[in-house]
């Protein structure tokens, strides 16, 4: 690289060599690429952050509504050794069959008072009674209205019926049967046959009130002897 050359007088301009890359104003190096910033103008703005995409939260599963709970029946065995239907049976069948039930007993009742007025009256309540847990074979374990309209009392336990757990379940229903002993005792048994056949006619009301309104229905007895009236296959 040359020399430069010295002014002839301290006025004169410095002229640069050929040779020497020109500066910007003072001592700074001249850049050809960025070009001077000029005095007084804004910096470079800085690019925004592009916003950063997050995953929406997995959505909760909704609660199953009570309809959906309880639309669909559960399979189960019954006592009669049938598979069965465990939800709210029919409220048709079960009246044609509590029907077919009240004619059998007043068929028995009937029968044997004609040897005997209060042992016919206790037969027909003994059926009441005992009607869900009888251990024979054409009914197996069921009362005969039931057998025809293919219903079946179970116990909610999973052990099978007896007499033990149909008195429990049914013995309300025998309280009728006391208005025939208490017409063979005078003055006092005459006096308690409104009372007692009042008792039974509200809580027989009770008991239709309970299977029509109960979601799974169980009435008063059922409660008691932990029962549920299901429909069967046979």
């Amino acid at each position: 690289m040359e020399p430069k050359r010295e002014p002839a007088h301290p006025s004169d301009p410095v002229v640069p060599s050929p040779n020497e890359v020109p500066t910007a104003a003072g001592n700074a190096p001249f850049d050809p690429v960025t070009p001077p910033e000029s005095p007084g103008a804004p910096p470079p703005s800085t690019p925004a952050p592009e916003p950063v995409m997050r995953p929406d939260p997995p959505a909760e599963a909704a609660p199953p509504s009570p309809a959906a709970s309880t639309a669909s029946p559960v399979t189960v065995a019954s006592s009669a050794g049938s598979t069965a239907t465990a939800g709210k049976t029919d409220l048709g069948k079960r009246f044609i069959a509590a029907l077919i039930d009240g004619i059998t007993a007043a068929v028995l009742s009937f029968a044997v008072g004609m040897i005997s007025d209060i042992l016919g009256g206790l037969v027909g309540a003994a059926y009441w009674i005992v009607r869900d847990g009888l251990d024979v074979e054409f009914m197996r374990l069921r009362s005969l209205g039931k057998k025809v309209m293919k219903l079946n009392v179970v116990r909610l336990d999973g052990k099978p019926m007896d007499l033990e757990t149909s008195f429990r379940r049914n013995w309300m229903f025998g309280l009728g049967a006391l208005t025939t002993i208490l017409l063979y005792i005078p003055f006092l048994g005459w006096a308690m046959i409104p009372v007692v056949g009042l008792i039974a006619l509200g809580i027989g009301l009770f008991e239709i009130y309970k299977v029509v309104t109960d979601p799974a229905g169980r009435r008063w007895g059922d409660n008691m002897a932990g029962t549920k009236v299901i429909e069967t296959n046979e």
